[in-house]
């Protein structure tokens, strides 16, 4: 496709989107979950890359939070490198929306696509606990991590993922695309 860049392949990624759930169980009020969350970040931060987010991640996050509440979250948000949601991501969370929509993948919010699209574009991956906002086969998984937390006296386990965007289905399936537009003109 001529209006969007092609993704690269052999550069490595260095960013770590960390999706809005993430972040906010980062933050939560039960702190034995928060501190696991926290220890992955500072694990997955200094293994793969700079933990990054989109912009779509400060509005979900700071959407209906007023006074402290608010303050504490712009704090918490800080502390991310962020990235801007620009045309080029626009209109590759388009393009996504729309082969998720061949693929019968339904139900992925606007601002999963966008925060999917921006890790794309950047040559990201995403760090998530919501698995089904980034579908295989478009995201392959990376690394799992499997952190223990308590709730009173029950031991509990919250699965985080780092998805890995499958640049060469993508690259082909948009080559695709190209093609048969092309051969229906």
């Amino acid at each position: 496709m001529e209006e969007i860049a092609t993704p690269q392949h052999d550069k490595k990624a260095s960013l770590v989107f960390v999706d809005t759930c993430v972040v906010q169980y980062s933050n939560d009020s039960n702190k034995s979950k928060a501190e696991s969350v926290i220890k992955c970040l500072a694990s997955s931060g200094e293994q793969i890359g700079s933990l990054t987010i989109s912009e779509i991640t400060v509005y979900e996050y700071l959407h209906g939070l007023f006074g402290s509440k608010r303050k504490k979250a712009l704090a918490v948000l800080s502390t991310y490198e962020k990235k801007i949601v620009s045309a080029r991501v626009l209109l590759f969370a388009s393009i996504l929306g729309g082969l998720y929509h061949d693929e019968k993948i339904d139900g992925i919010e606007m601002g999963d696509k966008l925060i999917a699209a921006t890790a794309i574009t950047e040559n990201g991956y995403i760090l998530t606990a919501n698995h089904k906002d980034y579908p295989h086969p478009f995201f392959v998984t990376e690394e799992s991590f499997a952190l223990p937390y308590q709730v009173g006296h029950y031991k509990k386990t919250l699965d985080i993922v780092l998805y890995k965007p499958n640049l060469a289905l993508l690259v082909r399936r948009l080559e695709e695309k190209s093609n048969e537009n092309a051969n229906k003109k």
